[in-house]
């Protein structure tokens, strides 16, 4: 799930509620929803998730503590994990990426 970013006057009715944990020497500011950042928080440790996996299983291979078929069951569920963590990760990039374009700095990733 994804958020667009869209540029928005900070509204200051007493309905919403504004965390701000910047410093005070911070010249520029993005807000977003918190349903958005804990979006990519739960992708970000999905992520963190899927390569300890895929870590121990390395480690296993490693120390041919499975078969060949369990082997290659085991790489094929691993790359597969992967791939859905990278499509999560760059669908959130692609979202934070809307927001920093329209700051001083650039895309990341590109």
């Amino acid at each position: 799930m994804s958020a667009s970013i869209q540029k928005a006057p900070i509204s200051t009715s007493s309905q919403r509620k504004v965390l701000d944990i910047t410093k005070i020497d911070d010249d520029e500011v993005i807000i977003l929803p918190t349903i958005m950042l804990s979006d990519i928080a739960c992708d970000i440790s999905g992520a963190i998730n899927v390569l300890n996996d895929i870590g121990n299983i390395l480690n296993l291979i490693h120390q041919r503590e499975l078969s060949p078929n369990q082997t290659l069951s085991v790489a094929r569920l691993s790359c597969d994990a992967a791939e859905r963590r990278v499509k999560l990760l760059v669908h959130q990039l692609d979202a934070i990426n809307e927001a920093m374009v329209q700051s001083k700095f650039a895309k990341v990733g590109e």
